[in-house]
């Protein structure tokens, strides 16, 4: 397997780091494209509640569309029990 090491502008550590090319590339593209406000949706944590999500929505388990906030909040309501 090819290694790459990331550029100490990005490790501020200056921590030697190796990766894959193809997981490099893919780094070195959302690094580039998204500001660092919006790195929060990349983590462990969110990407499996977005996995979650995407399950649910194969299965069906949706609700809506609401016409307004009170539709809304009546089913949020029933579904908290």
């Amino acid at each position: 397997m090819s290694t790459i090491t990331i550029p100490k502008e990005v490790d501020k550590n200056e921590d030697l780091i190796a990766i894959p090319r193809k997981e490099y590339q893919k780094f070195m593209r959302l690094f580039k494209i998204l500001p660092k406000s919006q790195w929060w949706f990349w983590t462990k944590e969110w990407q499996k509640k977005e996995e979650e999500a995407d399950r649910d929505i194969k299965l069906g388990k949706l609700s809506g569309p609401y016409r307004n906030s009170k539709e809304l909040e009546k089913t949020l309501k029933k579904l908290k029990g």
